[in-house]
């Protein structure tokens, strides 16, 4: 069976309803010119076929909430993994500067400090504290 075009007038809002992804306007237009040549156009009829249009949409949007929900997760295990390898480069860090003294002035701590995206003196304050209460080295 062809299909053929046909240009209507419609009402501002008639339009922007029938504008919206979730709406397929082709089918809801043809089933309501089709029950109304049936006679079969009653209130009950109109209500049964918006039921039927706002389960459609509401099927729609939950499969976009759901998208969405897996795009969030997505992005939250990205930020995760981020965290753990800017942890993970702290550490290494920390460990390059063992025997080193803990001045934000030293140039291997200013490297260090640079590596990780952080001051030196923001990374002198995550060195450990020396065992044998020497002054700021490890």
């Amino acid at each position: 069976m062809s299909k053929e075009r046909r240009a209507v007038s419609l009402d501002a809002e008639v339009d922007a309803y029938l504008a919206r992804d979730e709406v397929n306007a082709s089918g809801l237009v043809n089933d309501l010119v089709k029950r109304h040549m049936n006679g079969d156009a009653g209130a009950e009829a109109m209500r049964e076929l918006r039921e039927r249009q706002i389960r459609s949409e509401i099927e729609s949007h939950e499969s976009q909430a759901e998208q969405k929900r897996e795009e969030l997760q997505r992005l939250q295990e990205v930020a995760e993994e981020e965290a753990d390898d800017r942890e993970a480069d702290l550490q290494a860090a920390i460990e390059r500067c063992e025997g080193i003294p803990r001045d934000p002035d030293n140039p291997a701590i200013q490297t260090q400090a640079r590596k990780v995206g952080m001051e030196p003196e923001a990374f002198v304050d995550e060195l450990p504290e020396r065992d044998d209460g020497g002054p700021r080295s490890l």
